[in-house]
């Protein structure tokens, strides 16, 4: 049986992401793979959001513990490229493949104005460096695929698919 763990925000709130991952564990074989949520990001309740920082060292520290206790042989994280999403996730991915875990890096959200940024080349490299961590990474358009095979990231691992819908 597959160890997954699964990075995304809470189920409950609204959006492409948590719907994704309530079709994905519907659809993933029981069998096959013992599944692990690790809910990331904001909690959708704007107080609690004015302490974001500590949730996402909270949240680091909550990661670093599931490691070690569940141990998974991979690890699915969903962010989208947004400014606080992608660097967070950037952080986990960091940690994550320091314990020697393969990593499926799905971006859902796609901004312009942060793609836009792979043209400078501070934040190409910046990109570039984090982005190759990942063992697979997933976009949801051909279009998305050639600004990440431009970036250099190799072609091999980036892979198109769709939002299930």
């Amino acid at each position: 049986m597959t160890k997954l763990l699964i990075l995304s925000k809470a189920l409950e709130l609204p959006g492409g992401v948590s719907n994704y991952i309530k079709i994905l564990n519907k659809h993933l074989d029981k069998e096959k793979f013992e599944i692990k949520h690790l809910f990331v990001g904001g909690t959708g309740l704007i107080w609690k959001d004015l302490f974001y920082p500590l949730l996402i060292i909270i949240q680091l520290i909550n990661l670093k513990k599931v490691l070690k206790g569940f141990q998974p042989e991979l690890v699915h994280i969903n962010p989208s490229l947004t400014n606080v999403a992608i660097i967070r996730d950037f952080l986990f991915l960091k940690i994550i493949k320091k314990e020697g875990c393969p990593v499926l890096f799905l971006i859902h959200g796609w901004r312009e104005n942060i793609s836009d940024k792979f043209q400078n080349i501070f934040w190409k490299n910046f990109f570039k460096k984090r982005l190759e961590m990942a063992d697979a990474i997933v976009v949801l358009a051909y279009k998305f695929k050639k600004k990440l095979v431009d970036l250099g990231i190799d072609a091999d691992k980036i892979y198109v698919s769709s939002t299930m819908v």
